[in-house]
């Protein structure tokens, strides 16, 4: 479907600063804002802020990143297991290995929480 434009409308400083606050409320781009008012009717504001929105991204991030450590961890578990045993040498290196997954594993359930927290700051209002 081809798009069509349509002349440019010119508004008042009011107005302009009025499409503004709606724009930056909305966290929409001009033309997906006024698209959805005609489309709609109305606009809904966003659940989350732009701000919120970031900061839950990098922690979700971090978290991926410690499950990506989680895993490796497992890997070397699992290669372990499948070594002929040394058994002093195997028992203290699978000790070790396990012993640094359950902190991480703790360190992943606390961001897991603080996300939690942040995204349930964000949908309700208090």
């Amino acid at each position: 479907m081809r798009g069509h434009s349509i002349p440019a409308i010119k508004l008042n400083e009011e107005e302009k600063e009025k499409l503004e606050e709606l724009i930056e409320h909305y966290n929409l781009k001009r033309t997906s804002l006024i698209r959805k008012f005609i489309m709609d009717g109305k606009v809904k504001p966003p659940l989350i802020g732009k701000e919120a929105g970031v900061e839950l991204l990098v922690n979700l991030r971090k978290i991926e990143s410690e499950l990506s450590r989680l895993s490796n961890n497992m890997h070397q578990i699992a290669k372990y297991l499948h070594k002929p045993k040394d058994n002093q040498n195997h028992s203290q290196n699978l000790e070790e290995i396990l012993l640094e997954m359950m902190k991480k594993q703790k360190h992943v359930q606390e961001d897991v929480e603080t996300i939690s927290e942040q995204l349930s700051d964000h949908l309700y209002v208090k």
